[in-house]
């Protein structure tokens, strides 16, 4: 019997979500390299706009202190690749 093309989309969705997720959360030290200047500081007009990408991110990061933690170490280790 063959599939239903709204099964098929859904099971697809199931599937995607938590890589599309985590693909987010992996996302943030690449973008900043991005947005930043070779001296450090953002370039003009990118912060606000990083911020609210990143804002679920960067409240959580402030409430829990593990994911304040693991930001920390995760931003160590693009600053070794770059």
């Amino acid at each position: 019997m063959p599939e239903n093309p709204r099964t098929r989309k859904r099971r697809y969705l199931i599937y995607a979500l938590p890589f599309l997720q985590l693909g987010y959360l992996l996302s943030i030290e690449p973008v900043e390299a991005l947005m930043k200047t070779p001296a450090g500081d953002f370039k003009s007009g990118m912060l606000p706009l990083f911020q609210l990408i990143y804002a679920p991110v960067i409240v959580a990061s402030m409430e829990y202190r593990w994911v304040n933690t693991l930001l920390q170490e995760y931003d160590a280790f693009w600053e070794q690749l770059l």
